[in-house]
């Protein structure tokens, strides 16, 4: 057996029930200076009223922050009061009773958002589907998407109901058509906070942290090209406020100090790039098949998803943070990469790139099958859907979403149901009742018909407006009334008279009600 397939073997160990928990690789950096030269970690404003330390929470990550210096008004008093202060850019630094401090370098979000565009070069991109959604003439790659499916220009695309109906999936326990769109999403977390309320956890996770930071201020000023007042260029009268509020400072024609805002830090420590991969949440994916769980497709969608996982831990990712932060590896201290047991125990983790590229390859063939070179879509950015959405209302725009895609039939069948609420319950009725055989022998000597297959669409309709999340309780018990109706019909043509009475009644109830409510007094076009 050569090596490649030995580490293949020790990749698909991570795939059973009884193997490792997570995957943990350590790699130790230092700046492209050298060590113990300062670095820039990224900047948060802080609210300088609250004190000196303000938590940040983002799920399981939290970190509390240290905050700069209150602001000193000009008798020497800090500046304490909500109006006044401003929020200063402070550093997030963990301060500990020992004198230790950990300060962030790259958020877990920050690198997840850093390793995800991968997938747009690595393999020449066929390892995931290239989305690719044009908005205007500007082409946007799901890979860039900050909130990945969940993201709007997904949301308020030609493919949104692709989409909804994935997290519709994932909700039932089935993640195979999310895999088949946006597996990052599975990869990096995806939470669909605007419309089905799915969240899925990070599969992996990597952050980079410093020990033993010291804190740096600087200090600058800007001098204009000229005095221009002194000169006779501007008139005096306008230089007049502080700040922004001063035309002059806002143009950049007056001196401006910067004193003592952070400088970066200078770290006496350790920086430490930490990448987890956290395998029992791999192994809880699912891929169903005829509603039920496929035991062939979840081995596949999970080697498929590991392969993927791998690549993004080990590939080489150039660690150009930002401006003053270019880190490299610190080759006097060696990394690690372990298996680790849920008893505790730790194995060494054999892999190379070559092999994980090649073990995500053969991954994702057997994932897509057929698929596998005709997986890249194209879709549009809807404008006018877009443009629709967001003219109505906060509350409506939240009903909408939380309703289903948000698509032309969508906008339609909202505004309709505002007007009407029962309308695509009365015309499932009104097929119904176009279905339904004639009665035979007069009036009074008929024989009464009973045809339960005529309401399968309307049961449909009021099984859609019963679990409708954002219909009121008068909905929902009028619902109840008719189904319970339907449920005892012994005379067809009868039932589906009473219920089209109730419709009427119902419609009449709620124009008096609303016309009541907001004082009008034709309630023709009263609109909720």
């Amino acid at each position: 057996m050569n090596d490649l397939s030995k580490q293949s073997k020790v990749f698909d160990e991570c795939l059973r029930e009884d193997g490792p928990v997570a995957i943990i690789i350590k790699q130790y950096l230092r700046p492209v200076e050298g060590h113990g030269e300062v670095i820039f970690p990224p900047t948060y404003p802080m609210p300088t009223y609250k004190g000196r330390v303000h938590t940040i929470r983002d799920g399981e990550y939290r970190v509390s922050v240290e905050l700069p210096p209150y602001r000193q008004d000009s008798s020497g008093s800090d500046k304490k009061n909500e109006k006044d202060a401003k929020d200063e850019p402070g550093y997030n630094i963990d301060e500990f009773k020992n004198g230790m401090n950990i300060c962030e370098i790259d958020s877990p979000q920050s690198q997840a958002n850093r390793l995800e565009p991968l997938f747009k070069t690595i393999k020449d991109g066929s390892l995931v589907p290239q989305i690719t959604i044009k908005v205007g003439d500007e082409p946007v790659n799901l890979l860039d998407a900050g909130h990945r499916a969940a993201d709007a220009v997904v949301r308020l695309s030609s493919m949104a109901a692709d989409y909804h109906k994935a997290f519709v999936e994932v909700r039932k326990g089935n993640h195979l058509e999310l895999a088949q769109l946006a597996p990052t999403s599975l990869l990096f977390g995806v939470w669909d906070s605007r419309g089905t309320q799915v969240k899925l956890p990070r599969i992996i996770k990597a952050e980079i942290r410093a020990e033993k930071v010291q804190l740096q201020t600087r200090s600058a000023q800007f001098n204009p090209a000229i005095d221009y007042v002194a000169a006779g260029g501007i008139d005096e009268t306008l230089d007049k406020g502080k700040g922004e509020n001063n035309p002059l400072s806002a143009e950049g024609m007056k001196h401006v100090p910067a004193p003592r805002s952070v400088g970066g830090v200078r770290v006496l420590g350790v920086i430490t790039r930490v990448i987890r991969i956290n395998l029992v949440a791999l192994r809880d994916l699912q891929a169903f098949s005829d509603n039920k769980i496929d035991p062939i497709k979840t081995k596949q969608l999970c080697k498929y998803v590991l392969g993927l996982a791998l690549i993004a831990a080990t590939y080489p990712l150039k660690l150009n943070l930002r401006e003053g932060c270019l880190l490299c590896q610190d080759k006097s201290k060696p990394g690690s990469k372990q298996l680790v047991y849920i008893d505790g125990e730790e194995k060494p983790f054999d892999c190379d790139l070559l092999a994980v590229e090649m073990y995500a390859e053969e991954a994702s063939k057997v994932f897509f099958g057929e698929k596998y070179t005709n997986k890249d879509k194209e879709a549009v950015f809807e404008s006018g859907v877009a443009n629709k959405y967001l003219g109505m209302s906060a509350d409506d725009r939240k009903k909408l979403a939380r309703s289903g895609p948000i698509t032309e039939d969508a906008l339609r069948k909202f505004d309709e149901k505002g007007r009407d609420p029962l309308k695509s319950l009365s015309d499932a009725l009104k097929e119904a009742k176009e279905k339904l055989p004639k009665k035979t022998g007069g009036k009074k000597a008929a024989t009464p018909i009973k045809d339960p297959e005529c309401f399968n669409t309307v049961k449909e309709r009021l099984t859609e407006l019963y679990d409708d999340v954002n219909a009121d309780h008068v909905v929902i018990q009028f619902v109840e009334e008719v189904m319970e109706l339907i449920d005892n019909d012994e005379d067809t043509h009868q039932t589906i008279k009473v219920v089209d009475d109730k419709i009427k009644a119902f419609n009449k109830n709620r124009k008096a009600s609303l016309a009541a409510s907001t004082g009008v007094k034709s309630s023709e076009d009263i609109k909720v």
